[in-house]
């Protein structure tokens, strides 16, 4: 399947990527007895260092794989950005906080290793799309709160659900929260990422099918909004008549403004 998609994104995407060559590595980020995790570090092939992005894959919080995130990797790798592609576990055998835990791995891995792949530390950022953009919203806002600070410098989110009480009912989210909205309230405002926004909180850029009917678009705006009443710059691109997936496949426009908004923010 991640192949498939893959080669849908040729054909929505196009294959039109950066100035720069890349390559492709795969790593273990974390191990121990019960899990393993990986990731694709993809970055450019020559040796000068390079902001660092952070990218995690959609699936409900419970599928999918990194390879579905492999063709936009490469078109951010090829702008000038190292990207760690990564995987995290799945509920409903694990449930949430794994999934932030898993990208608090990643970060800390590519600290550790970021001068091997030509990273820079000091100027980080992340994306993800639907449940990945979650994910990665959710891990920079929560660290941020802590230090009163943003520890990402930007943030760019498609199609990603921020408030998680907008689907009372929902058996995804049952899976993630292990329960419906009205017997979790405390545990569904504490895993929605708009619970967390503050001054401190890294500059975001959005985009979103106007038809996105699995994750309605208000979810994008009402974060901007909420960014801005904060004084963080945000933006949000609305992509016209599509809805989450097609949005995910074929927004080509969209992707290249989030990696204008990433060149921006962090070069």
């Amino acid at each position: 399947m991640a192949a498939f998609l893959h080669w849908l994104f040729l054909l929505g995407l196009g294959t039109g990527l950066g100035p720069l060559p890349f390559s492709t590595e795969s790593v273990t980020y974390f191990q121990d007895k019960d899990t393993t995790l990986e990731a694709d570090i993809v970055r450019p092939q020559d040796d000068k260092t390079y902001p660092i992005v952070f990218m995690v894959h959609g699936g409900s919080w419970g599928g999918r794989h990194r390879g579905d995130m492999s063709k936009i990797a490469e078109l951010v790798a090829s702008h000038g950005f190292v990207v760690m592609n990564l995987s995290y576990r799945f509920a409903p055998a694990h449930r949430y906080p794994a999934q932030i835990e898993d990208v608090n791995h990643a970060v800390e891995w590519m600290k550790v290793n970021a001068s091997k792949y030509h990273g820079d530390v000091s100027r980080m950022a992340g994306w993800g799309y639907s449940a990945g953009g979650h994910i990665i919203t959710q891990w920079a806002l929560l660290e941020s709160e802590k230090l009163k600070a943003p520890v990402l410098k930007a943030i760019v989110a498609g199609g990603a659900p921020f408030d998680l009480s907008w689907y009372p009912q929902s058996p995804i989210i049952t899976h993630l929260l292990d329960g419906y909205l009205p017997g979790r309230r405390k545990e569904y405002k504490e895993a929605s990422a708009i619970t967390h926004i503050g001054p401190w909180a890294p500059e975001m850029y959005f985009y979103h099918g106007k038809t996105d009917t699995l994750v309605e678009a208000v979810q994008s705006s009402n974060m901007q909004y909420r960014l801005l009443e904060h004084g963080v710059e945000s933006e949000l691109h609305i992509v016209e008549f599509w809805g989450h997936v097609n949005t995910f496949l074929f927004a080509r426009k969209a992707v290249d403004g989030g990696i204008d908004f990433l060149k921006k923010k962090l070069n």
